[in-house]
């Protein structure tokens, strides 16, 4: 039943890949193999800008934003494709993880005392985009997120958030 409805939805609202908009699945098959190439080994998602500003946090990223990846990210963000949110909290998700295993095996610099919570803090939208967006993208994501990862068994801090200590200035 939920298959039929899914194709009626479709023939009144076409779904289409995200990254190069063919019509199909939320990702289309090509675009799923570029996105899993573009995927960083799990001891290399420390990443960082350069130049780096002084007492820059650890950050932890999933893959390299470029191609589909990127292409998902903006039609998620600021094309409205909500129906991304589940399958981008998972690519979240596993960088977040190994940020705390990273944390775990000697806590990196600006990751916060080895034995208290974990502060997961988004980069806030500004109030511009909340207006035209209509909502806050990267809150519901990282909800997400969060759910998933209180789903693995994991020996670990407690993860407070996210967290809206950030504002625009």
């Amino acid at each position: 039943m939920i298959r039929l409805l899914a194709e009626l939805l479709d023939l009144v609202l076409p779904l289409e890949c995200a990254a190069c908009r063919r019509p199909g699945d939320a990702w289309c098959r090509r675009c799923s193999a570029a996105l899993a190439r573009s995927a960083l080994a799990p001891d290399r998602r420390l990443v960082a800008p350069d130049p780096l500003p002084p007492a820059f946090p650890d950050c932890f990223a999933w893959g390299q934003y470029t191609g589909p990846l990127r292409a998902g990210i903006r039609s998620w963000k600021d094309g409205g494709r909500r129906d991304l949110d589940r399958g981008l909290a998972v690519l979240l998700a596993a960088a977040m993880a190994d940020a705390l295993r990273g944390r775990a095996r000697g806590a990196p610099a600006g990751s916060g005392s080895p034995g208290g919570p974990v502060l997961i803090v988004t980069v806030p939208s500004s109030p511009r985009a909340v207006r035209l967006r209509g909502d806050r993208p990267l809150e519901r994501v990282t909800r997400h997120a969060l759910e998933r990862l209180a789903g693995v068994s994991m020996q670990g801090p407690r993860l407070l958030g996210p967290l809206e200590v950030l504002h625009h200035r």
